[in-house]
């Protein structure tokens, strides 16, 4: 079994629907990634949005 780990927060409210007897969980973990050092050297970052889905 593979585990991974992520860190966030959240984006919104998970989005639930289910299809059949298969429930559905759909949300979106937003982080800060290290992009470099700007022309004055201080630290830049970057948004990044991460989509999931659970079932």
């Amino acid at each position: 079994m593979n585990k991974l780990i992520f860190t966030g927060r959240a984006a919104a409210a998970p989005e639930l629907n289910a299809y059949g007897d298969t429930k559905v969980a759909r949300f979106r973990l937003i982080r800060n990634d290290y992009a470099g050092k700007d022309e004055n050297g201080e630290r830049r970052e970057k948004q990044v949005t991460i989509p999931f889905t659970a079932f």
